[in-house]
C-alpha cells in the first residue's frame, strides 16, 4: 500500500466517524471507530518503518494536511448533509 492511500483511507474514516457522531447512529459509530483505529495503526506502522530508514520528512506534511482537513470537515462548519457528502465523495474517489 502506498502512503498516500493510507492517509486518504484514514482521513475518509475520520470524516465518516464524524458523520456518524453527528447523526448519532450507534452502528455507524462502532464500525467507523474500528475502521479509523485500523487505518491509524497502518499509518503508525508505516511512519515507524520510515523513521527507521530516516525518510520521514516528506510524509509528515501530508499526514498533517489530512488531519487538518478531517478536523475541518468534522467541525461545526459543516452540517450532517455536507459532512455526509464530503465522506461519500472521499469514499468514491
Amino acid at each position: 500500500m502506498s502512503y498516500n492511500f493510507l492517509v486518504a483511507m484514514t482521513v475518509t474514516n475520520c470524516v465518516w466517524l464524524a458523520y456518524s457522531l453527528k447523526i448519532y447512529n450507534l452502528d455507524l459509530i462502532i464500525i467507523n471507530t474500528i475502521g479509523t483505529l485500523i487505518a491509524s495503526t497502518f499509518i503508525v506502522l508505516y511512519l515507524y518503518v520510515k523513521f527507521k530508514v530516516a525518510r520521514l520528512a516528506t510524509h509528515i506534511p501530508r499526514l498533517a494536511f489530512g488531519i487538518i482537513f478531517a478536523i475541518l470537515a468534522s467541525s461545526s462548519l459543516t452540517d450532517e448533509w455536507q459532512n455526509g457528502l464530503i465522506a461519500t465523495t472521499m469514499s468514491m474517489t
